[in-house]
C-alpha cells in the first residue's frame, strides 16, 4: 500500500528531526607516519659483517658440518630402520668405536637398580627371538652377565595385542635370577595403563635418547668421526 503525500512528508519531517539530535561525529585525530632516517654509514657495516659472518658459515658448510647423513639416508620415522641405528649404537662391538660407553649412559635412564652395572661385553640383537618362537619378536635385546633387557620401540605405531605382557613372561623366563627389564620407548614416554603398576617395565621417550646422544657427542673429541655420526642421529629423531 503506497503513502500518501501527507503520511510521506510527516515520516520525512520525522526523520531530519531525529538526524539533528544524533551527536555530531568525534574527529579522529591521525597520527603522522613515522618518519625514520637511514643512517647510510651503519647500514654498510652491517653489510659488512654480514659478509663475513656469512662467509664462515659457507666455510663449516664446504667442511660437512651441516649434513645429516641419516636424514638423507631415508630413515624418516621408520621403526624398524632407526631401531638398527639405536642397537648399533648400543652395541659394544659396533663399528663406531665407542665400545660400551653409550650402553653405560643408557643404564643411567633407567631405574636405580641398573646404574651400578657396568658390562664389559655382552649380546645385542634386533629383531631378537629370545625363546626361538618366531611370533615373538622382541626390537632390541640386551643380554649382558649381570642384566637382561628388552625394548621395544614405538614411533607411529601402538603396542600389539599383550605384546609387553608376552615380553615381560619371556624376560621371567630367560634373566634366571639376572635384572630384567622391558622398555617402552615411545614418543611421549608414557606406559599403557594397564602395566603402570608393575616394574618390570619402563617408560622411555625418544626425546631421553636424543639428549642423552647429544651430551655424549659433546663430550668427545672433535676428531671423534663417530660423534659427528651420533650428533646427527640425536637431532633427526628429536622430533619423534
Amino acid at each position: 500500500m503506497s503513502l500518501s503525500e501527507t503520511e510521506f512528508s510527516n515520516q520525512l519531517s520525522n526523520f531530519f528531526h531525529a538526524w539533528k539530535a544524533l551527536p555530531e561525529l568525534e574527529k579522529v585525530e591521525q597520527n603522522e607516519a613515522p618518519n625514520y632516517e637511514i643512517d647510510i654509514a651503519q647500514l654498510k657495516t652491517f653489510f659488512q659483517q654480514y659478509k663475513v659472518a656469512q662467509e664462515g658459515i659457507d666455510d663449516v658448510k664446504t667442511l660437512g658440518m651441516y649434513t645429516n647423513v641419516w636424514q638423507v639416508s631415508g630413515l624418516r620415522q621408520d621403526e624398524v630402520r632407526n631401531t638398527k641405528v639405536l642397537k648399533w649404537l648400543l652395541d659394544c662391538k659396533g663399528d663406531h668405536g665407542q665400545k660400551n660407553k653409550i650402553l653405560l649412559d643408557f643404564l643411567k635412564l633407567l631405574p636405580e637398580k641398573f646404574h651400578k652395572h657396568k658390562p664389559r661385553t655382552y649380546f645385542t640383537i634386533d629383531e631378537s627371538c629370545p625363546l626361538g618362537e618366531q611370533s615373538n619378536r622382541v626390537d632390541i635385546e640386551i643380554d649382558a652377565p649381570e642384566f637382561l633387557l628388552f625394548v621395544e620401540v614405538k614411533i607411529n605405531a601402538s603396542e600389539g595385542k599383550e605384546q609387553l605382557k608376552r615380553y615381560s613372561e619371556i624376560a621371567e623366563v630367560k634373566a634366571k635370577g639376572k635384572d630384567k627389564l622391558v622398555v617402552y620407548l615411545t614418543r611421549d614416554g608414557k606406559l599403557p595403563s594397564a602395566y603402570q603398576d608393575d616394574e618390570i617395565f619402563f617408560p622411555l621417550a625418544w626425546n631421553s635418547i636424543s639428549n642423552l646422544l647429544n651430551q655424549y657427542a659433546d663430550n668427545q673429541s672433535y676428531e671423534n668421526r663417530a660423534a659427528w655420526l651420533i650428533k646427527q642421529f640425536s637431532k633427526h629423531i628429536e622430533s619423534f
